[in-house]
C-alpha cells in the first residue's frame, strides 16, 4: 500500500513539474516583425549553436543574406512573416524558419519553428542558436550543451 502511495505522489510531483515546464515554455516572448527588422535586419551577426559551434550572418535589408561557418560560405536570402523569420540558402544548407526571442541588449536566441506562418515552436524550452550583433559586445551567456 505504501508503494502504491509513493508512486501516486511520484507520478503527481512529475505532472505538476512538466506542466510547470510548458507553462514556462509556452510564456517565451517572441519578437514582432517590427522588432526584427529594427534590432536584426541590416546586421551582421555572430553567434553560436546550442552544441557550441560557432557561426556568422549578414541579414541585409534587401532580403539577402551571407552564412559562414567553419566549414562554408554561403548566400541565401530571409523572409519574414507573423514572427517567424526564416533564412534560405543557394546552395549546401537548407536553412530553416525560427521564432526569435531577444534575451539581452546585444542577444537574440532563435527558436526552430514551422515554416507556416504564426507557427509556434514545438519545443520552446529549447533554443537553436544564439547570436549577437557584431560589432557590439555580447551579452549572451555560455553555450547550452543539449
Amino acid at each position: 500500500m505504501a508503494d502504491v502511495a509513493r508512486n501516486r505522489l511520484l507520478t503527481f510531483v512529475l505532472t505538476m513539474a512538466l506542466l510547470s515546464l510548458a507553462e514556462r515554455a509556452s510564456a517565451l516572448d517572441f519578437m514582432t516583425d517590427a522588432e526584427v527588422m529594427k534590432d536584426i535586419v541590416g546586421g551582421n551577426f555572430s553567434g553560436h549553436y546550442a552544441d557550441g559551434r560557432p557561426w556568422q550572418e549578414e541579414y541585409r535589408s534587401d532580403n539577402q543574406l551571407t552564412y559562414s561557418d567553419s566549414q562554408r560560405k554561403v548566400e541565401g536570402y530571409w523572409t519574414l512573416s507573423d514572427g517567424v523569420f526564416c533564412t534560405l540558402y543557394w546552395r549546401e544548407i537548407a536553412g530553416g524558419c525560427w521564432r526569435v526571442r531577444k534575451v539581452g541588449t546585444n542577444c537574440v536566441e532563435f527558436y526552430a519553428a514551422s515554416t507556416m506562418p504564426g507557427s509556434r515552436p514545438s519545443t520552446p524550452a529549447q533554443w537553436t542558436a544564439r547570436g549577437w550583433k557584431s560589432d557590439k559586445a555580447p551579452t549572451c551567456g555560455a553555450p547550452q550543451i543539449s
